[in-house]
Protein backbone atom coordinates (compact mmCIF):
# COMPACT_ATOMS: atom_id res chain seq x y z
CA UNK A 1 0.00 0.00 0.00
CA UNK A 2 1.21 3.57 -0.63
CA UNK A 3 2.23 4.55 2.89
CA UNK A 4 3.95 7.14 5.06
CA UNK A 5 3.99 6.85 8.85
CA UNK A 6 3.74 10.61 9.44
CA UNK A 7 0.83 11.06 7.03
CA UNK A 8 -0.96 8.01 8.43
CA UNK A 9 -0.66 9.28 12.03
CA UNK A 10 -1.72 12.77 10.96
CA UNK A 11 -4.67 11.51 8.94
CA UNK A 12 -5.79 9.14 11.69
CA UNK A 13 -5.80 11.95 14.24
CA UNK A 14 -7.93 14.08 11.92
CA UNK A 15 -10.38 11.19 11.46
CA UNK A 16 -10.62 10.21 15.15
CA UNK A 17 -11.24 13.86 16.06
CA UNK A 18 -13.99 14.06 13.41
CA UNK A 19 -12.17 16.78 11.49
CA UNK A 20 -12.47 14.78 8.25
CA UNK A 21 -14.29 11.58 7.31
CA UNK A 22 -11.24 9.91 5.75
CA UNK A 23 -8.19 10.39 3.56
CA UNK A 24 -6.19 8.93 0.67
CA UNK A 25 -2.40 8.54 0.41
CA UNK A 26 -0.78 8.48 -3.03
CA UNK A 27 2.70 8.06 -4.42
CA UNK A 28 2.90 10.92 -7.00
CA UNK A 29 5.13 8.81 -9.25
CA UNK A 30 1.87 7.31 -10.58
CA UNK A 31 0.30 10.72 -11.36
CA UNK A 32 -1.46 10.60 -14.73
CA UNK A 33 -0.53 14.17 -15.70
CA UNK A 34 -3.60 14.46 -17.88
CA UNK A 35 -5.09 17.78 -18.92
CA UNK A 36 -7.35 18.84 -16.04
CA UNK A 37 -10.28 20.41 -17.93
CA UNK A 38 -12.30 17.23 -18.48
CA UNK A 39 -10.35 14.79 -16.32
CA UNK A 40 -12.27 12.59 -13.88
CA UNK A 41 -11.01 10.32 -11.07
CA UNK A 42 -13.08 7.24 -10.15
CA UNK A 43 -12.22 5.41 -6.93
CA UNK A 44 -12.59 1.69 -6.27
CA UNK A 45 -10.80 -1.32 -4.78
CA UNK A 46 -11.69 -4.27 -7.03
CA UNK A 47 -9.94 -4.83 -10.37
CA UNK A 48 -12.83 -6.88 -11.80
CA UNK A 49 -15.05 -3.87 -11.21
CA UNK A 50 -12.62 -1.74 -13.24
CA UNK A 51 -12.62 -4.23 -16.13
CA UNK A 52 -16.42 -4.29 -16.29
CA UNK A 53 -16.66 -0.51 -15.92
CA UNK A 54 -14.26 0.04 -18.82
CA UNK A 55 -16.28 -2.34 -20.99
CA UNK A 56 -19.47 -0.53 -20.01
CA UNK A 57 -17.97 2.88 -20.79
CA UNK A 58 -16.75 1.61 -24.16
CA UNK A 59 -20.28 0.48 -25.00
CA UNK A 60 -21.44 4.01 -24.12
CA UNK A 61 -18.71 5.57 -26.30
CA UNK A 62 -17.22 7.16 -23.18
CA UNK A 63 -13.58 6.11 -23.30
CA UNK A 64 -10.77 8.62 -23.65
CA UNK A 65 -7.29 8.33 -22.20
CA UNK A 66 -7.24 6.10 -19.10
CA UNK A 67 -4.68 5.55 -16.34
CA UNK A 68 -4.72 3.84 -12.95
CA UNK A 69 -3.28 5.41 -9.78
CA UNK A 70 -2.89 3.15 -6.70
CA UNK A 71 -3.60 4.62 -3.28
CA UNK A 72 -4.36 3.78 0.33
CA UNK A 73 -7.82 4.77 1.50
CA UNK A 74 -8.60 5.21 5.21
CA UNK A 75 -11.90 6.06 6.89
CA UNK A 76 -13.85 5.40 10.07
CA UNK A 77 -15.34 1.91 10.18
CA UNK A 78 -18.62 1.48 12.04
CA UNK A 79 -19.15 -2.06 13.44
CA UNK A 80 -22.89 -1.86 12.69
CA UNK A 81 -22.11 -1.94 8.97
CA UNK A 82 -20.90 -5.56 9.05
CA UNK A 83 -18.77 -7.75 11.31
CA UNK A 84 -15.14 -6.64 11.05
CA UNK A 85 -13.57 -8.76 8.30
CA UNK A 86 -10.39 -10.75 8.68
CA UNK A 87 -7.27 -8.78 7.76
CA UNK A 88 -5.73 -9.29 4.34
CA UNK A 89 -2.87 -7.79 2.33
CA UNK A 90 -5.19 -5.19 0.81
CA UNK A 91 -7.71 -4.51 3.61
CA UNK A 92 -7.63 -4.36 7.40
CA UNK A 93 -9.28 -2.55 10.31
CA UNK A 94 -7.43 -1.06 13.29
CA UNK A 95 -9.00 -0.51 16.71
CA UNK A 96 -8.34 2.75 18.54
CA UNK A 97 -9.52 3.95 21.93
CA UNK A 98 -10.24 7.66 22.07
CA UNK A 99 -9.41 9.82 25.08
CA UNK A 100 -13.06 9.52 26.07
CA UNK A 101 -12.59 5.76 26.29
CA UNK A 102 -14.85 5.08 23.33
CA UNK A 103 -13.96 2.46 20.74
CA UNK A 104 -13.02 3.79 17.31
CA UNK A 105 -12.16 1.79 14.21
CA UNK A 106 -10.32 2.89 11.08
CA UNK A 107 -10.28 0.74 7.96
CA UNK A 108 -7.44 0.78 5.43
CA UNK A 109 -7.92 -0.42 1.89
CA UNK A 110 -5.61 -0.73 -1.09
CA UNK A 111 -7.59 1.09 -3.76
CA UNK A 112 -7.05 2.85 -7.06
CA UNK A 113 -8.26 5.83 -9.03
CA UNK A 114 -9.23 5.15 -12.61
CA UNK A 115 -8.32 8.47 -14.22
CA UNK A 116 -10.11 9.45 -17.43
CA UNK A 117 -9.28 12.31 -19.74
CA UNK A 118 -12.49 13.04 -21.63
CA UNK A 119 -12.79 15.27 -24.67
CA UNK A 120 -15.84 17.33 -23.68
CA UNK A 121 -17.84 18.42 -20.65
CA UNK A 122 -20.96 16.46 -21.62
CA UNK A 123 -19.02 13.24 -21.07
CA UNK A 124 -18.74 14.06 -17.35
CA UNK A 125 -22.54 14.20 -17.09
CA UNK A 126 -22.88 11.02 -19.13
CA UNK A 127 -20.36 9.23 -16.87
CA UNK A 128 -22.41 10.23 -13.82
CA UNK A 129 -25.57 8.83 -15.41
CA UNK A 130 -23.89 5.55 -16.34
CA UNK A 131 -22.41 4.96 -12.86
CA UNK A 132 -25.64 5.95 -11.08
CA UNK A 133 -27.54 3.47 -13.26
CA UNK A 134 -25.16 0.51 -13.46
CA UNK A 135 -22.60 0.81 -10.63
CA UNK A 136 -24.44 2.02 -7.53
CA UNK A 137 -26.38 -0.04 -5.01
CA UNK A 138 -29.53 1.50 -3.53
CA UNK A 139 -32.20 0.73 -0.97
CA UNK A 140 -34.32 -0.46 -3.89
CA UNK A 141 -31.50 -2.77 -5.06
CA UNK A 142 -29.34 -3.63 -2.03
CA UNK A 143 -27.96 -6.82 -3.60
CA UNK A 144 -26.78 -5.02 -6.74
CA UNK A 145 -28.83 -7.13 -9.14
CA UNK A 146 -28.01 -6.16 -12.73
CA UNK A 147 -25.11 -3.93 -11.67
CA UNK A 148 -21.44 -4.42 -12.49
CA UNK A 149 -19.55 -6.57 -9.99
CA UNK A 150 -18.78 -5.19 -6.50
CA UNK A 151 -20.69 -1.96 -6.99
CA UNK A 152 -20.65 0.39 -3.98
CA UNK A 153 -23.53 2.07 -2.17
CA UNK A 154 -21.82 5.45 -2.31
CA UNK A 155 -19.32 5.54 -5.20
CA UNK A 156 -16.67 8.25 -5.19
CA UNK A 157 -15.59 10.15 -8.29
CA UNK A 158 -14.60 13.74 -8.89
CA UNK A 159 -13.49 16.29 -11.42
CA UNK A 160 -11.88 19.70 -11.12
CA UNK A 161 -14.05 21.02 -13.93
CA UNK A 162 -16.88 23.21 -12.61
CA UNK A 163 -20.03 21.06 -12.60
CA UNK A 164 -22.89 22.85 -10.84
CA UNK A 165 -25.81 20.43 -11.20
CA UNK A 166 -24.86 16.74 -11.28
CA UNK A 167 -21.83 17.20 -8.98
CA UNK A 168 -21.31 19.07 -5.68
CA UNK A 169 -18.52 21.49 -4.82
CA UNK A 170 -16.06 20.50 -2.06
CA UNK A 171 -12.53 21.40 -1.04
CA UNK A 172 -9.58 19.02 -1.25
CA UNK A 173 -6.83 19.59 1.33
CA UNK A 174 -3.34 18.33 0.47
CA UNK A 175 -0.41 17.44 2.74
CA UNK A 176 2.93 16.38 1.22
CA UNK A 177 5.63 14.60 3.18
CA UNK A 178 8.58 12.76 1.73
CA UNK A 179 7.61 10.77 -1.35
CA UNK A 180 3.90 10.67 -0.51
CA UNK A 181 0.90 12.98 -0.53
CA UNK A 182 -2.32 12.92 1.52
CA UNK A 183 -5.65 14.13 0.11
CA UNK A 184 -8.86 14.66 2.05
CA UNK A 185 -12.10 16.33 0.97
CA UNK A 186 -14.45 18.47 3.04
CA UNK A 187 -17.71 20.30 2.61
CA UNK A 188 -17.53 24.04 1.96
CA UNK A 189 -19.04 24.87 5.35
CA UNK A 190 -16.35 22.78 7.10
CA UNK A 191 -13.26 23.98 5.26
CA UNK A 192 -12.37 26.84 7.60
CA UNK A 193 -12.31 24.60 10.68
CA UNK A 194 -10.41 21.92 8.72
CA UNK A 195 -7.82 24.47 7.62
CA UNK A 196 -7.41 25.82 11.18
CA UNK A 197 -6.94 22.31 12.59
CA UNK A 198 -4.40 21.39 9.91
CA UNK A 199 -2.38 24.55 10.49
CA UNK A 200 -2.39 23.96 14.25
CA UNK A 201 -1.06 20.41 13.83
CA UNK A 202 1.48 20.98 11.07
CA UNK A 203 4.99 22.39 11.16
CA UNK A 204 5.13 26.09 10.26
CA UNK A 205 7.26 25.40 7.19
CA UNK A 206 4.75 22.99 5.63
CA UNK A 207 2.29 24.29 3.07
CA UNK A 208 -1.29 23.06 3.05
CA UNK A 209 -2.78 23.77 -0.39
CA UNK A 210 -6.51 23.44 -0.95
CA UNK A 211 -8.23 22.89 -4.28
CA UNK A 212 -11.84 22.92 -5.41
CA UNK A 213 -13.28 19.60 -6.55
CA UNK A 214 -16.70 18.59 -7.80
CA UNK A 215 -17.77 15.20 -6.43
CA UNK A 216 -20.73 12.99 -7.34
CA UNK A 217 -23.83 13.59 -5.26
CA UNK A 218 -23.86 10.14 -3.61
CA UNK A 219 -20.41 10.73 -2.15
CA UNK A 220 -21.37 14.26 -1.11
CA UNK A 221 -24.28 12.80 0.85
CA UNK A 222 -21.79 10.42 2.48
CA UNK A 223 -19.78 13.46 3.62
CA UNK A 224 -23.03 14.73 5.12
CA UNK A 225 -23.57 11.29 6.75
CA UNK A 226 -26.70 10.95 4.66
CA UNK A 227 -25.53 8.30 2.20
CA UNK A 228 -27.84 5.35 1.67
CA UNK A 229 -25.39 3.06 3.45
CA UNK A 230 -23.27 5.74 5.16
CA UNK A 231 -20.07 4.06 4.08
CA UNK A 232 -17.94 4.48 0.98
CA UNK A 233 -18.44 0.91 -0.21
Amino acid sequence: MPSNDFLKRFGNEAVTQNIVTGYNIYDPIHNSRFEQNFTLHYSHSDIDHAVQLLALLKSEDLLGYVNIEPKTSAFQYLPEWDPIPEASSDYYVEHYVEQTGDDFYISYALEYDLVFEFSEMQMLDHFDTVVSTYAKKSTDNPDGDGLIVHSWWDPYYFTEYEMKETYAKVYNTVVEQGDYVLHTVSRIEDIESVQDWFKEHMEDSMEIPQHVRYVNLAFFRYLDSEGEHCSPC
